[in-house]
């Protein structure tokens, strides 16, 4: 098992006050390993996205949800993109949207995490049935982001607005996840992140 050779990995983060759009280009930032700023989703490739706002994120069409938190209100979907002119539908009540592309997986298992106590932080734990998979990680905190834990990958790292959004991956598979702390290692609060099972096709 494993990711196919070619693989895309990035993060497009947004911001809205009432609702976002995101087309294909991920508009905001993206950067990744082998991907390049405003290249375009094909078709087949599988769209994370992690959504939070002042109300549940509502879930545009063509998306399926994985999982939600009402503690902080905050969505994890996805999609595999039909076309390469996919785009990812609006999101009503979405204050962040990130949005993580892979190409050559599909999504599993989805767990979000929410903390108001400050101090080191964590990726939630999942159940992967045993299925070797990839894990990615996303995170919003108010501090910047340290050096990555043993056995991930930092792929994206950004601040917007003094909130800091950061993404992880394992980079290969695995066939457990337990909770895993991430930065910061300093003080940090009203912590928000999200743990998802990516499966190699």
């Amino acid at each position: 098992h494993g990711l196919v050779e070619e693989r895309v990995e990035s993060v497009g983060t947004a911001r809205a006050n009432e609702a976002v759009v995101i087309t294909a280009k991920l508009t905001g930032i993206v950067s990744a390993i082998g991907f390049r700023e405003g290249q375009r989703v094909q078709a087949g490739d599988l769209l994370v996205a992690f959504a939070s706002g002042d109300s549940t994120p509502s879930l545009p069409a063509g998306w399926t949800s994985l999982t939600t938190n009402g503690d902080y209100p905050s969505r994890v979907a996805y999609r595999l993109a039909p076309s390469s002119g996919t785009a990812s539908g609006t999101w009503t009540g979405a204050t962040g949207l990130t949005i993580l592309v892979y190409r050559g997986a599909t999504a599993g298992a989805a767990a979000i995490h929410y903390s108001t106590e400050s101090g080191p932080q964590t990726l939630p734990a999942l159940n992967l049935s045993g299925t070797p998979s990839w894990v990615a990680g996303v995170g919003h905190w108010l501090t910047s982001p340290d050096s990555s834990p043993s056995g991930l990958t930092q792929r994206h790292a950004y601040e917007w607005g003094g909130l800091w959004v950061a993404a992880w991956d394992t980079g290969g598979d695995v066939t457990s996840w337990s909770a895993t702390q991430v930065g910061p290692t300093a003080a940090a609060w009203s912590w928000l992140a999200a743990s998802i099972q990516l499966i190699p096709n």
